[in-house]
């Protein structure tokens, strides 16, 4: 009964430590400010992708081209954005949970083969423990490659808990055509649920072995 309860309670730690998708529950918007129907929501609603993802497939998962109902970007300042006078972007992202987030999962804006400036490029993450309205820390910048329609996975360089992901926009991909906005397709983030301290895992399966036992003795 005790490798039992002990081989169940290691069972129960190894699925809580397991990576998975995570799909933000809210996002608001601070500074920049979008086109009405390029709206910050379309980051996390799976509009334009192309089926649902989740770990086991979501490097095959594309996004459409980038549009009023599938993406979001911020108004135009030519010729480009941050040199014309547009005021750097923020999104707050509400996880609906705590995880140990490891990797960002993006789908950059593209429009079918143009505007590949007005992609993100340089991004700047916080990360809150308690809540969207809490203190934000851990700054951890990374750039977004571009490219139309696959997803990008981009290391955080460690694992960060984090309940709520802050994101400032430093800058996009002026390059060719474009470069007076900045867009972005689709967000997730790769992580797992903390695993309990060893401490806890130990009361634990003390708990499930004291009540085998007890369970023993009534048997009796």
């Amino acid at each position: 009964m005790r490798s039992f309860l002990i081989a169940l309670t290691l069972a129960f730690i190894t699925t809580q430590a397991r990576a998975v998708l995570i799909t933000p529950t809210g996002v608001t918007e601070d500074a920049g400010g979008h086109f009405s129907s390029f709206v910050a929501t379309h980051l996390i609603d799976d509009s334009g992708l192309s089926g649902a993802a989740n770990m086991v497939n979501y490097t095959t998962i594309t996004h459409a081209p980038s549009g009023g109902a599938v993406s979001w970007v911020t108004p135009a300042f030519f010729p480009d954005y941050f040199a014309g006078g547009g005021t750097t972007p923020v999104h707050t992202f509400d996880l609906g949970g705590t995880f140990d987030l490891t990797d960002v999962v993006a789908w950059n804006y593209g429009c079918g083969g143009g505007c590949p400036g007005n992609a993100a490029e340089t991004i700047t993450a916080t990360f809150s423990t308690t809540g969207t309205g809490g203190a934000f820390g851990s700054p951890t910048t990374f750039i977004l490659p571009f490219a139309e329609g696959p997803a990008h996975t981009v290391s955080l360089g460690g694992t960060i808990q984090a309940n709520a992901v802050r994101f400032t926009y430093d800058t996009n991909r002026v390059v060719g055509a474009g470069g007076d906005r900045i867009g972005l397709s689709e967000l997730k983030f790769i992580g797992s649920a903390p695993v309990p301290e060893a401490s806890t895992c130990a009361l634990a399966i003390l708990g499930l072995f004291g009540l085998g036992r007890s369970t023993r003795r009534r048997a009796a």
